[in-house]
């Protein structure tokens, strides 16, 4: 028992250490800038060195790898769990005071977007420093101060802001998750008569030209959809 308890300690560390090289290679030798193409295949490489050494040394074996696999697992659930749907009040003022100042719903969920957007950042490669905001922390009243917030937290919270305002129902906002380079991206799709709006909050803070009604395609290398405009 005491032999498995240990394989399964290593095989979580074996995790911790992979982020922790990794965060080290993004930002030490290479930044927020650099080709995040090349940062992979850096990573890959890095931690298949470290792995074939550990267990060339006989620090790894089946136990570690399922504990390692599991542990990677729990951290994709985690991170699936959505942000609570309780609103601080702050946010409840605000989102009264801006669907009060429009009667078309969708300069509502423009105005929100475009207000809620400068109280966040989203600096690339953000998560590997603070990866405690992805996995662990689920508070809406935590994530509405100011600083960083993961794009699917940001998502989520402009989603249920939508939806309290009683504007609009839940299968007229939705979620959508792509994928990043190296992580899941997540935005939200805004049903109308028309077309689809998105609205890409981590978007609108690494495109320039970003509008809304835009979202990044996989990759998030470039944006599609076209601006809404509201006559």
């Amino acid at each position: 028992m005491q032999i498995i308890l240990i394989n399964v300690i290593k095989g979580i560390l074996l995790i911790v250490l992979f982020w922790l090289v990794n965060t080290f290679i993004a930002f030490v030798p290479f930044n927020r800038k650099s080709n995040t193409r090349i940062i992979i295949i850096t990573w890959i490489i890095t931690d298949l060195l470290i792995y074939f050494y550990l267990k060339k040394i006989n620090q790894i074996n089946s136990q570690v790898n399922i504990s390692a696999l599991a542990f990677v697992i729990l951290l994709t659930f985690l991170y699936f769990i959505p942000v609570s749907s309780k609103l601080p009040r702050q946010a409840i003022t605000l989102n009264k005071k801006i669907s009060k100042k429009h009667k078309n719903k969708y300069k509502y969920a423009k105005e929100l977007f475009s207000i809620i957007e400068k109280k966040w950042t989203s600096p690339t490669r953000q998560y590997l420093l603070q990866p405690h905001k992805s996995f662990f922390i689920k508070s809406s009243k935590y994530f509405w101060k100011k600083g960083y917030v993961p794009c699917n937290i940001q998502a989520e919270i402009y989603r249920n802001m939508l939806i309290q305002s009683k504007r609009f129902k839940k299968n007229e906002v939705l979620l959508r998750i792509t994928w990043c380079a190296n992580s899941p991206h997540t935005y939200v799709e805004i049903k109308h008569p028309k077309k689809i709006i998105y609205a890409d909050l981590w978007a609108k803070d690494h495109f320039k030209d970003y509008k809304f009604g835009q979202a990044s395609r996989i990759f998030c290398e470039r944006l599609k959809g076209k601006e809404f405009k509201i006559r």
